[in-house]
């Protein structure tokens, strides 16, 4: 959630700007604020073995899989058809992009 959170507040305190402009040192200071939060909500889950549901039965610890069965089922969730329709905008969100020039009133 600090990352989305981080992300909004950029986006909250650019939306008015005609220009493109850096974040601030608030804008850095805020989203370290954020993530000291998780770091200690983190801090704060249970181990599986302490939980106990609402019926009285404790919850039941998953052993670990190996990577090739991970990776099986990961390719497993390609056979829906929306997910490879999901691969463009995952690339063009994730893929390096340069930084901006300023206002764009530069000549090429």
């Amino acid at each position: 959630m600090g990352g989305v959170i981080g992300g909004l507040i950029l986006f909250i305190l650019n939306y008015n700007w005609s220009e493109v402009v850096s974040m601030n040192d608030g804008t850095y200071i805020g989203f370290m604020c954020f993530m000291s939060v998780d770091i200690v909500l983190t801090l704060a889950i249970l181990h599986p073995s302490h939980v106990v549901r609402d019926d009285g039965n404790h919850y039941t610890n998953i052993k670990n899989s190996d990577v090739s069965r991970e990776v099986v089922e990961i390719l497993k969730l390609f056979r829906n058809w929306k997910m490879p329709l999901m691969v463009p905008a995952v690339w063009a969100s994730t893929r390096p992009r340069p930084a901006p020039r300023g206002t764009g009133m530069e000549s090429h």
